[in-house]
């Protein structure tokens, strides 16, 4: 996430230079989380459906044992059923939400292998925190800047593309309708 220290320079003109790499990081991290869910969603209804039948060969067994006894088991293997399905979907779930992450980092790291766009991210750093601003590159392949009064601005892969997935609506891919 891009983090700003000390007073909040004006970034209208940065935000809206950021605009087409954010709306493209959107689009593209959208699209990939969203057939993810789809795979997700298959995996899960396919294991709930061997659940489902594991489960109704399990109560026929246990009607042929009495009914008693059988609604037990039915309502412990349904119960069990459930949990497994439920800890299925959720980490298909924690799985897309990691790919989606992954992709934004890989996505940030292309466009700004794209002549230019590297310059015109550390143009934009400069103009939120000065000319004067100190601007060196991250680990990760992003950019960092430091105005001389201490104010940062951290651009790096891992906080463009953090930013990028946050704004996204991943919550709303895992309800139906």
């Amino acid at each position: 996430m891009t983090t700003v220290t000390g007073p909040r320079p004006a970034l209208d003109a940065s935000a809206a230079a950021l605009e087409p790499l954010v709306a493209a990081l959107l689009r593209r991290a959208g699209e990939q989380a969203a057939e993810l869910v789809r795979a997700a969603e298959q995996e899960g209804a396919a294991a709930v459906a061997d659940t489902r039948r594991t489960v109704d060969a399990a109560v026929r067994a246990a009607a042929d044992q009495g009914r008693a006894e059988g609604s037990e088991r039915v309502a412990a293997d349904l119960a069990a059923a459930r949990r497994r399905g439920r800890a299925r979907l959720l980490q298909a779930q924690s799985a897309a939400r990691e790919e989606v992450r992954r992709a934004a980092r890989q996505a940030v790291r292309e466009l700004l292998d794209v002549p230019g766009k590297r310059e015109r991210l550390a143009a934009v750093l400069r103009d939120a925190l000065g000319d004067a601003a100190q601007v060196r590159p991250t680990p990760d392949g992003g950019l960092e800047a430091v105005s001389g009064d201490g104010r940062a601005l951290d651009a790096s892969v891992a906080a463009l593309a953090g930013r990028a997935v946050d704004e996204l609506d991943l919550g709303a891919l895992w309800t139906t309708s």
